[in-house]
C-alpha cells in the first residue's frame, strides 16, 4: 500500500494526482451509499444450546430450504434437513458469527413451526420463537450463551418474533429486525414460543440471513493518502 502511494507521488502531477483523488472520493461516496449486502455464511457459523429430533444448529445459516434471500426469499418448510430444533429443556440460545466485524443492518428471520396440534393440545407444533433477547459481540470470545458475560452487549431485550402461519411452504421472512450495529457475533436468547404446552422452553428457527453495509477499507485510507499527497505538492 505504502510502495503504491509513493509511486504515486513520484509518478505523478499535481493535475493527474488531482483527477485521482476526485475518482476516489466519488468511489468513496457510492460505496457509502451502497445498499447492504448478505453476508454469505455457512453451517460452521451457527453455534447452539442444544438439538432435538437431529435438527442441527448448522441448518440456521447454511441455506438449507432456502430459495432467494432477504425481503423475497423463501424457505420451503419443516424438513428436518432445513430448520434447527432446540433443546427441550434448559436455556436456549444461538450465536451466529461471521467471522469478522461487519455494520450489520437487518436480519432476516424465518421462524420455526406455528400453529396446529398433531395428536395432544399443541403437541409438535407453535415451537417458533414467541420471544428473545438480541445480543451482539464485537469479540469473537464473547462466551457462547453466556449473555451475562461483559463482552456481550443487550440490543432488543423481550424481542417479539412473528408466528409462522401454520404450516406455511415456501414462506418469505416472519421477521426482518433492524440491529443497525457493528457486530461480529449475534447471540438470541430465546425466552418463549408461540405456545407449545408440551414444552414450553422448546425453540425452533429455519433460517436467519444479515444483511451488512459495505466498507470502503483499503479504498478509503488509499484516497485520504492521496488527498494528503496532494495538499503536500500544493505546499511545494
Amino acid at each position: 500500500m505504502f510502495g503504491t502511494i509513493k509511486s504515486l507521488y513520484v509518478m505523478f502531477n499535481r493535475k493527474t494526482l488531482s483527477l485521482f483523488a476526485a475518482t476516489l472520493i466519488a468511489g468513496l461516496v457510492f460505496a457509502g451509499s451502497a445498499q447492504a449486502g448478505l453476508i454469505v455464511l455457512d453451517g460452521t457459523a451457527t453455534t447452539v444450546s442444544g438439538v432435538a429430533s437431529e435438527r442441527p444448529g448448522a441448518n440456521v445459516t447454511n441455506g438449507s430450504g432456502m430459495t432467494g434471500s432477504g425481503a423475497t426469499g423463501t424457505h420451503t418448510g419443516d424438513d428436518p434437513d432445513e430448520g434447527w430444533l432446540s433443546n427441550i429443556s434448559g436455556d436456549v440460545w444461538l450465536t451466529v458469527n461471521f467471522g469478522a466485524t461487519y455494520d450489520v443492518e437487518t436480519m432476516y428471520v424465518w421462524n420455526g413451526e406455528s400453529g396446529v396440534a398433531v395428536s395432544g393440545p399443541e403437541e409438535g407444533y407453535s415451537r417458533g420463537v414467541a420471544t428473545a433477547d438480541i445480543y451482539y459481540a464485537t469479540d469473537s470470545d464473547a462466551p457462547d450463551g453466556d449473555f451475562t458475560d461483559p463482552k456481550w452487549t443487550l440490543l432488543l431485550a423481550d424481542q417479539a418474533f412473528a408466528a409462522r402461519a401454520n404450516n406455511t411452504l415456501a414462506y418469505t421472512p416472519t421477521d426482518a429486525f433492524e440491529l443497525n450495529v457493528t457486530a461480529r457475533v449475534i447471540g438470541i436468547d430465546i425466552k418463549s414460543n408461540h405456545g407449545n404446552a408440551v414444552f414450553p422452553t422448546l425453540g425452533s428457527i429455519n433460517e436467519l440471513q444479515f444483511y451488512a453495509v459495505p466498507e470502503p477499507g483499503s479504498l478509503a485510507l488509499l484516497g485520504t493518502a492521496v488527498l494528503g499527497l496532494l495538499c503536500l505538492r500544493r505546499r511545494k
